[in-house]
């Protein structure tokens, strides 16, 4: 029996921002947060079993932007600054009128053979300002019966906030909830890989309440073959 599992991600989801822009994923969370390492709760093993076969995604591009409520209580963007001419990041940037907001680049795509479930985390004790004066929407699901691209979806903690986001700051952590070591392999999302990723990205525009529970999800995707077919489509794009 392997002590290993391999999980294949892509960056490259997001047109106009190339995947040279990401930083190769396996930089784990707690290397990353900014506490002390000799405080009581780096050493607590509860606390380090939660951030186990976890890891950082961090930010490939450097924006500013200012949310504000305006009298009808909608939100919007006054100003977005990047640090980068060809970086036009009104393209990039979804407001809604509820004090959130998605980045729609950062939408990284896992998968694996075996059954794995993955946790999409708020990047906690990280001090950047998505860190400190936002809230990442989390979400879980097993990336090998369903194949989407993660959100980068966020609430503002505050009416009124202003973010200057730099390149490296951490945008979530993904954890993977299994004791054996995890290896990434990167793969390009090819136009077959973003079909398939459309066709179960679509099924949640259903109007069905069949489609109110994971595995309700999980069960449409088998009916389809979708693990063998992600996974032959994803060793043919291997980065390697």
């Amino acid at each position: 029996m392997s002590h290993e599992l391999i999980v294949y991600y892509a960056t490259g989801t997001s047109k106009g921002i190339p995947d040279t822009a990401y930083e190769p994923l396996g930089k784990k969370a707690l290397s990353v947060m900014q506490t002390d390492e000799k405080i009581a709760i780096r050493q607590c093993p509860a606390f380090r079993e939660n951030f186990k076969n976890t890891f950082c995604v961090t930010n490939p591009k450097e924006f500013k932007l200012s949310l504000r409520e305006n009298e009808e209580a909608r939100w919007f963007l006054p100003y977005m600054d990047s640090d980068n001419d060809d970086f036009d990041v009104n393209n990039f940037i979804l407001a809604r009128s509820d004090r959130s907001f998605s980045l729609t680049y950062g939408h990284m795509m896992f998968w694996c053979e075996e059954p794995l479930e993955m946790v999409q985390l708020h990047p906690s004790f990280t001090y950047s300002d998505l860190a400190l004066k936002t809230e990442l929407m989390s979400g879980s699901f097993d990336i090998s019966k369903w194949f989407r691209p993660l959100d980068c979806a966020y609430t503002a903690c505050q009416p009124n906030t202003d973010l200057d986001v730099k390149r490296g700051d951490p945008l979530y952590f993904v954890r993977f909830n299994t004791d054996k070591k995890v290896l990434f392999k990167r793969f390009y999302f090819s136009e077959e890989l973003r079909e398939l990723a459309k066709t179960c990205v679509q099924t949640r525009a259903l109007e069905n309440n069949f489609f109110n529970r994971l595995k309700n999800y999980y069960d449409a995707a088998a009916r389809i073959n979708l693990n063998k077919r992600v996974t032959k489509a994803i060793k043919r794009e291997l980065f390697e």
